[in-house]
């Protein structure tokens, strides 16, 4: 997938799970983010010394990371 395709995907879910419009940014973001470790990804140049030091497919594409995200976007939508 390219920044194209995770843009779209990020889109799709927001509108599939009709998510209120303040939680579409999170959603998108997130779905941007999951290529973080690509150093050629759209994300991954805004942030070339994560991209550049995790390996593609490593820690970033676990459920760890999954849960992470998930409560980290919960607690910024909640404004906790």
């Amino acid at each position: 997938m390219n920044t194209a395709t995770h843009l779209a995907f990020g889109i799709l879910v927001a509108t599939t799970v009709n998510a209120p419009p303040e939680a579409y940014f999170p959603i998108i973001a997130g779905s941007l983010a999951i290529d973080i470790d690509q150093p050629n990804s759209g994300f991954g140049r805004l942030v070339p010394l994560i991209s550049k030091n995790i390996k593609h497919r490593g820690i970033t594409h676990t459920a760890w990371t999954l849960c992470a995200v998930f409560f980290l976007n919960y607690w910024f939508y909640l404004g906790c």
